[in-house]
């Protein structure tokens, strides 16, 4: 198992607080000091699973 270190803490923060609707993506963006969303959603990998969820999605009709 690999070890829990404060950067993944960070991360995990970040993703669930978008995901739960806590937390706006601008607000994290600008707490991470990222450039852009799009910056905060690779980071966090949020574009991965805007993706899955889509194709979920469509295959369920």
């Amino acid at each position: 198992m690999g070890k829990i270190a404060c950067h993944s803490l960070r991360k995990t923060w970040g993703y669930h607080a978008i995901i739960d609707g806590d937390v706006s993506l601008a607000v994290v963006v600008d707490i991470y000091n990222h450039s852009s969303y799009e910056t905060t959603k690779l980071y966090l990998g949020i574009r991965q699973d805007e993706q899955d969820e889509a194709i979920l999605k469509m295959t369920l009709f």
